[in-house]
């Protein structure tokens, strides 16, 4: 079993879409809300976050969020219930100064990325979300 459960986040219709690739939609309070592709099923999200690459530890030892890479787009989850569940959603570093990743995380991802076949991609997507 798993250390963590996914949580689909069954009231977060905001993040579910109709098409196969992550986006962004505007928003009027974070600039942009990010949308999942609808070809993510619960079991590719667990099995994205049981191989995602941790950030931020927190108290605990609990990571603050997660990434992953899926067709070469980035996700990031981060807890429902702290130590137990995490929901993921498109990540994009260039709504917020603060989101951008350390160099050492962007190489895990690319790694990621490229074992996946999905290399170029990945580099579009950090071009276009992480300036």
């Amino acid at each position: 079993m798993a250390p963590y459960k996914y949580d689909p986040g069954v009231n977060r219709w905001r993040h579910h879409w109709h098409f196969r690739y992550a986006g962004f939609r505007p928003d009027t309070k974070s600039g942009a809300r990010g949308k999942c592709s609808c070809a993510i099923t619960q079991e590719i999200a667990q099995a994205l976050l049981d191989n995602a690459v941790p950030g931020t530890v927190l108290k605990g030892g609990h990571p603050a969020e997660f990434y992953a890479v899926y067709e070469g787009e980035v996700y990031v989850a981060v807890p429902t219930v702290l130590g137990q569940s995490y929901h993921g959603y498109p990540w994009r570093g260039d709504c917020n100064p603060n989101q951008f990743l350390p160099q050492k995380l962007i190489e895990a991802l690319a790694a990621c990325a490229a074992k996946a076949g999905d290399a170029k991609r990945f580099k579009v997507w950090m071009k276009k979300y992480h300036p």
